[in-house]
């Protein structure tokens, strides 16, 4: 007996384009897309998913990859339990404690060598994040050194008008 697989229904980034926590509202995400071979996507992926015109070429009146889409949040400590769907992305961007996490509550349709070709992009996602800490911390501290000089320009201005 054949089982038909269940009917495709949106997929949740277009269901719910903006998944702001009400838990964690600091938490900031985007849309992303990872390149999937059409024919490397199960036969029961529950989501409709469509081409994006131009953005991956098609072979004849097909598309050879389809691109598949994910929220990134970024946020300090664990992931507000609120907001994501398999398959999504969470980053720890707390300074020192830098995590990435997914949503994991499905079985993964990636093929290895998918899965070996999503690595570098997901290393260059947290790369850059941490580039962007580090830029942020090196900037605080400079803040910081420009507030203090401030502060003692003010006491000075103030010490001289006293007298």
């Amino acid at each position: 007996m054949n089982v038909d697989p269940p009917p495709a229904v949106p997929h949740p980034c277009d269901q719910n384009p903006n998944p702001k926590s009400l838990v964690k509202p600091e938490t900031t995400f985007s849309v992303r897309h990872i390149k999937m071979s059409v024919l490397s996507i199960d036969a029961n992926y529950p989501y409709t998913l469509s081409p994006i015109e131009g953005i991956f070429p098609n072979k004849g009146d097909s598309y050879a990859f389809i691109p598949v889409p994910y929220f990134e949040f970024c946020g300090l400590g664990a992931p507000p339990a609120d907001v994501g769907t398999p398959g999504d992305v969470y980053i720890d961007t707390t300074p020192g404690a830098q995590a990435l996490e997914f949503n994991k509550s499905c079985p993964s349709t990636l093929t290895p060598d998918e899965a070996k070709q999503a690595l570098p992009e997901l290393r260059r996602l947290v790369n850059d994040t941490k580039k962007g800490l580090l830029a942020l911390k090196t900037q605080r501290a400079r803040f910081k050194l420009q507030l203090a000089e401030r502060q003692q320009a003010c006491e000075a201005l103030k010490a001289k008008r006293a007298k």
